[in-house]
């Protein structure tokens, strides 16, 4: 079951103002194309609210800090050629933060308090099965740690701190481990990965809505999360993305899996 909606319809209720993005590693290109099409159509403005983990979360974080698609691509691309040379494993942290501080504007905490929801997995002092989700930040260092945090991989992002990562007087690792997706509540959930790769169903802008042919291969998805594909693959990723959220809207309903109620809409109009 969905409920028809239009463009003028869904910026007035605010149906669709929340967002989710899935970890995503260096396929981060996808979210970044989401946004611009999603912005193109009017469903994604500044008063809307993001959430997102790992690689995802670097995209919503740049979004709500004004950051334009093209000037995240930018970014994105800057850092894949800086890990090419100094290498990946162990090395993204340093140049994810140099980015990160170069890129994100003084008042970013500002910006993203209550605006942007991050995810982090503690495990200590307490382990939690659910990702931590972060929606006040007290400084911009603030941000950039949870950013960072989110971000953790073991045994990949930071040589210097390989199986975790300090923040908040806590011990964290990456928000997308348990739960790829940020579980928030009436979210638009986005993901790179078409869902049957993932056995989930609840998912609504994946790479599925361009057809039933996904063109890479589990290995290759796999692959390009942890180094970096090349320019023209992430390009692909970027128009994959768009196209997918174009998609997304065209198709007008909205899933029952938003917990929306269905006639109580219909009733409005």
């Amino acid at each position: 079951m969905c409920v028809i909606f239009s463009k003028a319809a869904a910026e007035d209720t605010c149906l669709y103002s929340q967002y989710s993005h899935a970890g995503a590693g260096f396929l981060s290109p996808f979210h970044i194309g989401v946004v611009q099409a999603l912005q193109e159509e009017g469903l994604l403005t500044k008063k809307s609210k993001l959430a997102g983990a790992s690689g995802g979360a670097l995209v919503a974080a740049s979004t709500v800090c004004g950051i334009s698609p093209s000037e995240q691509m930018l970014a994105y691309k800057e850092i894949t050629r800086s890990c090419r040379t100094a290498g990946f494993l162990g090395r993204v942290r340093g140049t994810l933060l140099e980015s990160l501080e170069a890129g994100l504007p003084p008042n970013a905490h500002d910006l993203a308090n209550e605006s942007l929801t991050v995810a982090v997995m503690r495990i200590w002092p307490t382990f939690q099965l659910q990702p931590e989700l972060l929606h006040h930040f007290h400084s911009r260092q603030d941000l950039l740690d949870s950013l960072l945090a989110s971000s953790h991989l073991p045994l990949y992002l930071d040589s210097a701190q390989p199986f975790w990562t300090r923040f908040r007087a806590g011990l964290y690792v990456d928000g997308g481990l348990i739960d790829l997706v940020p579980p928030v509540p009436d979210a638009i959930k986005v993901c790179v990965l078409p869902g049957h790769f993932l056995f989930r169903d609840d998912l609504h802008v994946t790479p599925h809505l361009l057809g039933s042919t996904y063109p890479f291969s589990l290995q290759q998805t796999m692959q390009w999360a942890f180094v970096a594909p090349p320019d023209d693959v992430a390009d692909e990723l970027l128009r994959m993305g768009h196209q997918a959220a174009i998609k997304w809207v065209q198709s007008g309903c909205i899933q029952e899996s938003r917990g929306i109620d269905a006639s109580a809409e219909e009733g409005k109009n």
